[in-house]
Formats: structure tokens, C-alpha cells, sequence
């Protein structure tokens, strides 16, 4: 779990602790986060799903 700055500052456990390994930036990080803005404008809160694989942007 990486923060908009693409900083591991988040707390989070998911029953396993993490090995340690660093996950590299998406290179579209920019364009990932413009479509969270667009699909959460219309309300205080929101959870946003969103796959980058072999370069596309998919949501969940």
C-alpha cells in the first residue's frame, strides 16, 4: 500500500507481514490518480480499485 506520493507510509497488515520488497512507481501513477479524482468528485468518500497491468489502467 503506497500513499499518492508514492510513499510506503501506509499501516496496514493483510495477515502477512510483508517481505520488505519495494514495488516500482507505475509510470502512468499520474493518470491513475486523475481517474480517482474523476470518479470521486461527486461524493466524500470512495473506494477506487484500479490495475495497471502491461501498461493499461483497469478498474475493479
Amino acid at each position: 500500500m503506497y500513499d499518492e506520493n508514492w510513499e510506503e507510509s501506509l499501516d496496514y497488515i493483510f495477515g502477512f507481514k510483508s517481505d520488505g520488497r519495494k514495488v516500482e512507481k507505475p509510470k502512468k501513477l499520474n493518470k491513475i490518480l486523475n481517474v480517482c479524482d474523476r470518479l470521486s468528485e461527486d461524493t466524500n468518500y470512495v473506494r477506487v480499485d484500479l490495475y495497471y497491468i502491461k501498461g493499461k489502467i483497469y478498474r475493479g
